[in-house]
């Protein structure tokens, strides 16, 4: 059996997540979708950066990029499409991603739809 990679090959990539949706009607609106994501690199030393992006159907009224711990790192624009997150330690940290469709006086009128949140896994690697 051939040797695998080493330890230090395994720990570098990308996420790249690539769907299909379909625009689900609540409440009279069309909600938009995440319809691709990807990280790039997925694991990264603290201090470093990964280019995060998003793809969407239908457009979103808002964007909102977080991270879990909320100390792990920073955005550099946490409501754009694109942005990079910077890692401020070590460890796993998610990476979440919501678009929203709000309407006036009802709020995300398209909360808890499929397609409209993702997570990933950014390894902050030392």
């Amino acid at each position: 059996m051939p040797p695998g990679p080493a330890a230090e090959d395994a720990a570098v990539g990308t996420i790249a997540v690539d769907a299909s949706i379909e625009l689900v009607l609540q409440n009279g609106s069309s909600c938009p979708g995440i319809s691709s994501f990807s990280a790039n690199p997925a694991s990264i030393a603290p201090g470093q950066s990964s280019l995060l992006a998003i793809a969407t159907v239908g457009p979103p009224a808002s964007i909102q990029w977080t991270v879990s711990p909320a100390s792990a790192g920073t955005f550099s624009s946490p409501t754009s499409a694109q942005t990079t997150f910077l890692c401020a330690g070590s460890g796993l940290v998610t990476i979440t991603v919501q678009v929203e469709l709000t309407a006036p006086d009802a709020g995300d009128a398209c909360a808890g739809v499929l397609f409209t949140s993702y997570a990933a896994m950014v390894g902050c690697e030392k």
